[in-house]
């Protein structure tokens, strides 16, 4: 097994639990004169990520969160899709292209998953 490197960034206190997965979506016009906006925005836009570790008694007031931010250790989430399978090689980086439209076949959200940008992954 692989093991990833993890980053520390700030999530809000209601939202900081272990293996919580989630999509960073970027900032808020809230976080422009925000002193933590680098601590908060240090991972790439339209990524998922996964909670690996919530860091206690590390909360900071946050403009955004009602209940403050607290400290955590992230990882990049695996991201299940559809691939041909001449591509299907372990430890191998692809490239995903989102080219099927059919959005009413069963499939279609497995071929489209949340958490993949349009970069190499």
């Amino acid at each position: 097994m692989i093991l990833k490197k993890t980053k520390v960034t700030l999530i809000g206190s209601m939202l900081a639990k272990q293996d919580l997965e989630f999509i960073y979506e970027g900032f808020s016009e809230e976080c422009e004169g925000c002193k933590m906006r680098k601590a908060c925005h240090n991972l790439q836009q339209g990524k998922k990520y996964r909670i690996v570790e919530v860091r206690p008694g590390t909360k900071h007031d946050c403009p955004v969160h009602m209940d403050s931010v607290n400290a955590v250790e992230v990882v990049e989430s695996p991201v299940v899709a559809l691939i041909s399978a001449d591509m299907a090689i372990v430890n191998s980086k692809i490239q995903y292209e989102f080219s099927c439209t059919r959005t009413a076949c069963r499939s279609y959200e497995l071929c489209h998953p949340e958490g993949i940008i349009e970069e190499y992954f």
